[in-house]
């Protein structure tokens, strides 16, 4: 692992992206939280990626990723 790797930098990332998401339309709490786990996935992601960029792994990792929150954004995939 990268020791000069600093994961606070991705988290500020997801904290910008979720305000201005945010602050674009208005939203419950629920998919705030689904929000908040989606973009913490692809922090992750990103951060493996940069680590190790294997394109097919990280390509099999995504269709594998499943989340329990995906009916929300199906039914609101326009607006967000």
């Amino acid at each position: 692992m990268n020791q000069d790797f600093s994961f606070s930098f991705y988290q500020d990332i997801k904290k910008v992206i979720i305000l201005q998401l945010l602050k674009e339309y208005s939203c419950s709490q629920e998919v705030r939280q689904t929000l908040n786990i989606f973009i913490l996935g692809l922090v992750v992601l990103l951060r493996e990626w940069l680590e190790n960029p294997d394109l097919e792994s990280m390509e099999e990792y995504g269709k594998n990723f499943s989340c329990p929150h995906k009916t929300i954004f199906s039914s609101k995939s326009s607006i967000i």
